[in-house]
């Protein structure tokens, strides 16, 4: 039966080992440590040979697979300081094999009697899964059990002159505790780190920021505008920034994608506080909401259930879809229930038409919906009143709506592209205007026509555009 030792080094610089611990070192078993350039470490193999390599998932998965003896060390306790011991411990028994502990002191001893922590609530990291630090609280990180880009990942959470207290070694010798900006403490190679809080106005890349910045905006002190929103003041804010977004993708500007997605984010916070202040839901109400949609929509990520493909993955979730409606007995009544009101004329066209295609409601082919195209046309021009013109172009939109559908075209998506081309053709035309000293409406038809396939050519389009 393979064995696993798990060997805690003494954090206060002692080096005696176990007699135990030392016949596990030089039995050639491979040696494994989270953070090998720890000095303690480095002092450990220069007294018994061998050399530590990095643990991490896929080390310790060869390690099982393989059933060698292995030992891995820890700074001090190795199931109270170091997470990823605590996950081989975890794994390897679960592989049947024997492990055995050899612990020293904790580093928590060390932490709480060295630093001064003033009682304030914190988290303690041990381990890989860096997570976050807490938004109001301290965090005590057991950083001798880290590796060196784990500590670097960390440190992007705080502000670059952010204060912590450490505890170090220096020429093999413990030192502390000390206070520095974090990124000059992480070049000490600390044992033991206490990050205290930052506040809101230091973590600019938390959520938890915005959630800050949006309540402090709605205080009784904070911004006039902003207190005077409502959900419904909020709905045309929340087009115009999704249109923006769009805009910003359409013209793949990755800045003003970022920016735009930012502004996006905005609506979602500002219409959660607003909610939350009148008692109808929290922020971590939608927050939980679509993690557990997620989880439960996606039985073939989360679950045990399998698909062959893309499109079963989609029907799973209509089915899944469904079944909730039912629950909460909101089942749908009509097909068309499931057509959002809010999309565009033409967006809701083609939805329309898709939802009635799932019951059988349809063209047999796309050549018969170009047959009634055409007829929508005759009409159009064959109406005389302006309302009966109003009422045949509707049905031409909407015909021309189930022509993209048959095509698997998005209709809104192609009416945004040549709305897009057409404007940067015009705007070609303007600029050839513009540097000749006069207006386009100085030209004449035929000359705004030669510009205009100039353009085309210009902008290095093979479709026309009707102007």
């Amino acid at each position: 039966m393979p064995q696993l030792l798990l060997l805690g080094l003494d954090p206060r610089g002692k080096d005696e080992l176990a007699a135990a611990a030392v016949a596990h070192l030089t039995s050639n078993a491979p040696l494994l440590a989270a953070n090998p350039q720890h000095p303690l470490i480095q002092l450990m193999q220069r007294q018994v040979g061998g050399r530590a390599r990095a643990a991490g998932e896929a080390s310790i998965r060869g390690l099982l697979a393989v059933g060698e003896n292995a030992v891995y060390v820890a700074i001090g306790h190795p199931m109270l300081d170091d997470g990823q011991a605590r996950a081989l411990h975890r794994q390897a028994t679960a592989a049947g094999w024997q492990v055995r502990v050899e612990a020293a002191p904790s580093l928590l001893e060390l932490a709480y009697t060295r630093l001064d922590l003033d009682g304030a609530p914190h988290a303690v990291l041990a381990g890989p899964d860096l997570g976050r630090g807490m938004a109001d609280a301290g965090l005590l990180v057991l950083a001798a059990n880290l590796p060196p880009r784990a500590l670097r990942d960390l440190a992007r959470q705080y502000p670059t002159v952010h204060d912590v207290h450490l505890l170090y070694r220096e020429n093999g010798h413990g030192v502390g505790p000390k206070t520095l900006p974090l990124r000059k403490a992480l070049t000490l190679s600390p044992d033991i780190l206490y990050i205290p809080p930052a506040a809101p106005l230091e973590r600019l890349q938390s959520p938890e920021t915005l959630r800050w910045i949006m309540a402090r905006l709605r205080a009784p002190d904070g911004c006039p505008w902003d207190q005077e929103q409502t959900l419904h003041t909020l709905k045309r804010h929340l087009l115009e920034e999704t249109a923006e977004v769009l805009d910003a993708m359409d013209e793949e500007d990755m800045d003003a994608l970022r920016e735009e997605l930012g502004d996006l984010l905005l609506q979602v916070y500002f219409q959660a506080q607003v909610a939350e202040e009148q008692g109808d839901f929290a922020f971590e109400d939608v927050v939980r909401a679509i993690n557990e949609k997620l989880v439960r929509r996606h039985p073939h990520v989360f679950g045990d259930e399998a698909v062959g493909s893309a499109a079963q993955a989609l029907a799973n979730w209509e089915h899944i879809k469904r079944q909730e409606h039912a629950a909460r007995g909101k089942e749908r009544y009509s097909v068309l229930d499931r057509v959002p009101r809010s999309l565009s004329g033409l967006a809701t066209a083609q939805a329309i038409g898709k939802a009635v295609a799932k019951v059988g409601f349809d063209w047999p082919d796309v050549q018969d919906v170009l047959v009634k195209l055409r007829e929508e046309i005759d009409e159009l021009v064959e109406a005389e009143t302006p309302e009966h013109r109003r009422e045949e172009f509707g049905d031409v939109l909407f015909v021309l709506a189930q022509v993209a559908k048959w095509l698997e075209i998005d209709a809104e998506e192609a009416l945004r592209g040549a709305n897009g081309k057409f404007r940067q053709r015009f705007a070609y035309m303007e600029d050839v205007a513009r540097r000749a000293g006069s207006d386009l409406s100085d030209y004449s038809a035929e000359k705004l026509d030669s510009l205009w396939e100039e353009a085309k050519l210009a902008t290095s389009n093979p479709w026309s555009c009707p102007r």
